[in-house]
Parts: structure tokens; sequence; C-alpha cells
């Protein structure tokens, strides 16, 4: 039959087994959030969307009562609380623990079907001063199981500026400008990369922050540069 004004064939949704296996749901754009420290686990669907469900059929989203009882979550909620719950679980306060095999699971699985034109071959962990043990958990993480050389760190400055919480763009720029610089021993591992390095971090509030270490590693020698956080609220 022919497709209504507008529609275009989209091939079929496959839930990850991994995804599926923890939650059962078989439709997309669905979000788990598991916080290891407190045990807590938050399950993220869609909103309805009945225009959609007409032509894909049943799709699981936040205003089905059955969710809960089906799948066991105590929480269901959705999709668009989604910043809120990461602000929540990653913001000023939460506890500073290495990263749990689930979210590094989930986070080398991003990383896998990123449409990257080439392959990090390096890590680099960004400084943090709230959460140090977690930031650095991720890079060895990622470094293991990409099997990736893991350099030293970025630093904070001398004298660093204290970061800013919101405000306009350059406000922002002016919170992380002159923060980090790069050490010696980063500085000579940077050289003679033949490709990107992976620059991770935690939490994303002010995309200045990457920017700003990207620029610097750059002029450091870094052949390019791919930022990678767990989450972004900015």
């Amino acid at each position: 039959g022919r497709l209504g004004a507008g529609r275009t064939l989209r091939p079929a949704f496959r839930q990850d087994k991994v995804f599926w296996y923890l939650t059962g749901v078989e439709s997309p754009g669905a979000w788990l959030l598991m916080d290891c420290e407190s045990g807590r686990e938050l399950l993220l669907l869609p909103d309805p969307n009945r225009m959609e469900e007409m032509w894909e059929g049943e799709c699981w989203d936040a205003g089905d009562a059955w969710v809960k009882e089906l799948t066991g979550f105590a929480e269901v909620r959705s999709t668009r609380d989604a910043a809120g719950l990461l602000r929540e679980l990653l913001g000023t306060g939460a506890p500073d623990a290495p990263l749990s095999e689930a979210l590094l699971g989930a986070s080398a699985r991003a990383l896998r079907d990123w449409p990257w034109q080439q392959r990090p071959v390096a890590v680099v962990a960004m400084p943090s001063v709230s959460r140090p043990v977690l930031v650095r958990s991720i890079a060895e993480g990622l470094s293991g199981l990409g099997r990736l050389p893991l350099l030293p760190p970025l630093e904070l400055a001398p004298g660093a500026p204290e970061t800013t919480q919101g405000g306009n763009s350059a406000f922002r720029l002016a919170g992380v400008w002159g923060r980090f610089q790069v050490g010696d021993d980063l500085r000579s591992a940077l050289v003679g990369l033949d490709g990107p390095v992976l620059l991770v971090d935690d939490l994303v509030d002010s995309r200045w922050t990457l920017t700003v270490a990207t620029q610097l590693l750059r002029r450091a020698g870094a052949p390019s540069v791919l930022p990678f956080a767990l989450a972004s609220v900015g």
C-alpha cells in the first residue's frame, strides 16, 4: 500500500539484547538509570504518541499503567525527566565512586555505535574536583575494554578559577578559560599519536569545558579529540 504524506520507510527497530534482558522493554526510546550506590532503578519511557502507534503498533510509553507490573520497576518516568534525573544522580553532592559495570558496558556500546571516521588511539581523563574516582574509573574502564593506552590526565592549572553555573555562553566560557593545563607527561605522550584522543568526563553542564580542553590537547599535539561524557544536562 501507499505511505501517507510525509511518511518514509525505515528499518525495523531491534532492541539491544542487554537492555532487553535488564528491562524487558522491546520498544525504542527507553532509558534505564541505575544508581549503584543506593540501588535505585528508574525506567524512562517516551510520552504517548498515538499517531506513531497507528503506524508502528503498540509502543511502550510512560502513560501505560501496566508497565510497572510487567517490568517490576517501581519508578517509571517520562524521558522528558531525564535531564533532571541525571543532574540528581550525577550532580553536586552525588557520591564519588567507580563506574558500575553496567554503566561501563553501556558507555562502551555507545562508543561502539558512534559513526566515527577513525577509532581513537588513546584515552585522556578530565581533571575532576568533585568526582575524581568516578572520572578516573571511566577512563580506565574504556581504556581496558578498547585496549587503548591510558595517557596522563589533564591537570587543573595553579590558581584555576572556580567553576560557575548558569549564565550566558560568554559567562560560561569565562568560568573555564585558563582552568586546565597539559602537564609535561601528557604532552610527551601526545607526541607521535596517529589518531584521535578520547577525552572522557562524567557530566557536561557547559560544553565550553570540553571545548577548552579539546583546544589544549590539539595545541599540545593531539591530531584530533573525541569528547565523551556519561551525561549532558546543559
